[in-house]
């Protein structure tokens, strides 16, 4: 194989050049000369998993993964084989999900990270790399409860921590107040949690074995916690990971973190010097006004409204670039009215602003950055090729059947069928090596994490 063809394949099948360069990979598999390494079985097997899938796993479970993994490479290198990315719509699909990738990558780098310091985002790495065992009392109240309702529980929820406190034992405790009906009967135990950053995960990871909490106030109501126990879990390096916990912080402090997102762009603004052309707008809008609409009548396409002089004008722009109606096509049909333009250009123009900034500092080099978005741009191969072959190959298969009338599940196995057959002559078109050594080495490294 070339090396101009090796080195894209090596990015789209997710390698971690970071991870290999502090050590020699093993690996599991080759297809067609190309390695699939235990760090990426183990990681595609555990994937934030719990200690359970450890002691469960077994040679033929890490094998189905393994053959999951190959698969996938099997179907990334049919579409290279069959020039997918060379088609005009798989190339502008490509390039947009890689825009989409850079901007949220852009958003945790330049406006997220800056809000949690990176002990911060450390701590919350160890976090990520266990699961506790909690009990609880729960006594439940309706957010808008009238305050003398809340006092009320709030000193109920009081009352018995200090009875916890004297020594009264948890389990029996949970057992006679824990209105959690499903773990009170269990002494309050609901199993294992993860860490997010809420007040409940938050306050459980705070906790030494054995130590009770304060009451923790959620929207259902008060909580006190006891963490009995705690169980490991594989996950990826930190500078992946540390991607994982933005993301959580982004969704969990949405409400905490909108300043600081509408401060960054509104500064991106005046510094890329970002202005709407409102006469572009307004002409815009008084074409789509005198669009026919007759609903007995086929809508017309967005080429038979606007002319190619029209698809240049700028409805916004920007130092090194510009929002254009040709742009605006692409959601011709749900974008009509003044207002629904309006948003668009607003969160058009802050993607465009952000990733204009990435690129600036160089983000879009960045190695994780690459890692990511070449998944994101396999998956997408993926996806898009099995549509094409799957779809096609059922259909045939449903006419040598003579099925003219297939219910959900009729359909459904016959996409299983194709998607079998197809797996077999890909498998017999490239080469695959499985490494058994490999895999026992994987399995014992399990094995000894259970202990």
């Amino acid at each position: 194989m070339k090396l101009t063809r090796i080195l894209p394949l090596l990015l789209i099948f997710g390698v971690s050049v970071v991870s290999c360069r502090s050590e020699k990979p093993i690996y599991v598999a080759h297809v067609e000369g190309e390695g699939i390494t235990l760090k990426e079985l183990e990681r595609a097997y555990t994937d934030f998993k719990p200690k359970n899938v450890y002691k469960l796993a077994t040679l033929e479970s890490l094998r189905d993964k393994l053959d999951e993994l190959i698969e996938k490479r099997l179907i990334v290198l049919e579409a290279y084989r069959e020039r997918l990315p060379e088609h005009p719509d798989i190339r502008e699909a490509l390039a947009e999900e890689r825009k989409l990738q850079l901007y949220n990558f852009a958003l945790n780098e330049i406006v997220y990270s800056q809000r949690f310091s990176e002990s911060t985002l450390r701590q919350y790495y160890n976090f990520l790399q266990k699961e506790l065992r909690v009990r609880h009392i729960f006594i439940p109240l309706n957010p808008i409860a009238p305050e003398p309702l809340q006092q009320k529980v709030l000193n109920e929820i009081e009352s018995i921590r200090r009875e916890l406190e004297n020594g009264a034992d948890f389990a029996a405790m949970a057992k006679k107040y824990s209105r959690d009906r499903h773990s009170a009967s269990k002494g309050g135990d609901i199993g294992f949690i993860s860490w997010r950053p809420s007040p409940f995960e938050m306050t459980a990871y705070s906790l030494q074995k054995g130590q009770i909490s304060r009451p923790v106030r959620t929207e259902i109501g008060y909580h006190i916690l006891q963490v009995i126990g705690d169980r490991p879990i594989i996950v990826p390096p930190y500078p992946e990971a540390r991607q994982r916990i933005l993301n959580e912080l982004r969704r969990e402090k949405a409400r905490e973190l909108v300043g600081a997102l509408d401060s960054t762009a509104q500064a991106l603004k005046t510094q890329y010097h970002f202005q709407l052309n409102q006469n572009n707008i307004i002409y815009v809008m008084e074409k789509l006004r005198n669009v026919p609409r007759d609903p007995k009548q086929p809508p017309l396409r967005f080429e038979d409204v606007f002319s190619e002089e029209d698809m240049a004008l700028a409805l916004a722009s920007f130092d090194g670039g510009a929002i254009t109606v040709r742009d605006l096509g692409k959601h011709f049909y749900r974008l009509q009215t003044a207002q629904q333009i309006g948003n668009w250009l607003e969160s058009t123009g802050r993607m465009e602003l952000f990733i204009l900034e990435a690129k600036k500092r160089g983000l879009d080099k960045h190695p994780v950055f690459q890692k990511f978005a070449e998944e994101a741009e396999a998956s997408l191969l993926r996806k898009e090729m099995e549509n094409r072959v799957i779809e096609v190959r059922a259909n045939e298969l449903a006419r040598e059947q003579q099925k003219t009338s297939l219910r959900m599940s009729d359909w459904r196995r016959l996409k299983n069928q194709a998607r079998r057959e197809w797996m077999r002559e890909l498998r017999a078109r490239y080469t695959i090596e499985i490494h058994q050594e490999a895999l026992e080495k994987l399995l014992q490294r399990f094995q000894s994490l259970v202990k």
